[in-house]
């Protein structure tokens, strides 16, 4: 289990706190299928997707398209949740890294983050958002390959924690 959080004044914790819990552990295999599209709890059904290549190395850009009833969501769209428009978390799969990632502020369409993948592999994904007074969750899973000199990333700052 992760505790994220930012007293104010103090630079952002995470503390790491493990988690026994009797029964079979899921098949690994059932979350190592990459999974680019969700479709949102929370009553108004959201569909989320994300379509960009994801590398390590330099900052990532992770563009969100948004669609409530077919129509795309601009930012604008979204409520300011925990003082942004959506959070990211990440983590991955084997080595349990941790990434908090907020979304750029803005207006447009797609909704889009920045973060910096130091390993390659699996990663599973959650993106929050409220829209129309709903906190809504999509949950994603992320192949993220190692770097090469032709898929070097865009330069971009990136919010994490590890």
């Amino acid at each position: 289990m992760y505790a994220d959080y930012q007293p104010e004044g103090i630079d952002p914790s995470v503390d790491t706190i493990p988690l026994h819990i009797a029964g079979n552990s899921p098949d690994p295999v059932a979350t190592s299928s990459e999974k680019l599209t969700a479709v949102t709890d929370g009553g108004l059904d959201i569909k989320v997707d994300l379509a960009a290549p994801l590398h390590t190395g330099a900052a990532s850009l992770l563009p969100f398209r948004i669609e409530r009833e077919g129509e795309q969501l601009r930012a604008t769209a979204l409520s300011p949740y925990l003082g942004a428009a959506a959070h990211l978390i990440l983590i991955h799969q084997t080595c349990k890294d941790f990434l908090h990632v907020h979304t750029e502020a803005g207006t447009g369409a797609p909704v889009v983050a920045h973060t910096q993948f130091e390993k390659a592999g699996i990663y599973r994904m959650w993106i929050q958002f409220d829209a129309s007074g709903i906190v809504h969750t999509a949950d994603f899973t992320l192949d993220v390959k190692e770097a090469t000199p032709a898929h070097t990333p865009m330069q971009h700052p990136a919010h994490h924690h590890g």
